[in-house]
């Protein structure tokens, strides 16, 4: 089921890029496409706030990955309307969260091998 679930994303997800490669192939060749109504100022962070969102609700991915994309794809959305360079922030942002990970991983590294060494403990006794 997890599959044909993760088939029928990656199928619908071409099919959009297929369709907004055909629209810019058209208004290369001269043809006029009015896509305004359907369009929207940031609409491209759909496809960053989409699969975050969804990513949050499938139980066996990672959660803080599902927030960061919703986060980043929010945070873009936001400044194409009051024009704020979030691009600036996301450099900056991101090699935080980077180094956060890293120390977070260190913390739960020395738990495990605490737990490793309890675990010797018993089976040598």
């Amino acid at each position: 089921m997890k599959t044909m679930r993760k088939k029928l994303g990656a199928i619908v997800v071409g099919l959009i890029v297929i369709l907004v490669g055909v629209g810019y192939a058209a208004k290369a060749m001269g043809y006029e496409l009015d896509l305004s109504s359907l369009f929207f100022d940031g609409w491209w962070t759909v496809f960053i706030i989409v699969p975050g969102v969804i990513r949050l609700f499938d139980k066996d991915s990672n959660k803080v990955f599902a927030i960061v994309l919703i986060a980043v794809g929010v945070a873009l959305l936001i400044g194409q309307y009051i024009h704020l360079n979030i691009w600036g922030w996301i450099a900056p942002v991101t090699i935080i969260a980077v180094g956060v990970s890293i120390a977070a991983r260190a913390f739960m590294d020395k738990d495990e091998d605490k737990d490793s060494k309890d675990e010797q403990k018993v089976n040598n006794q």
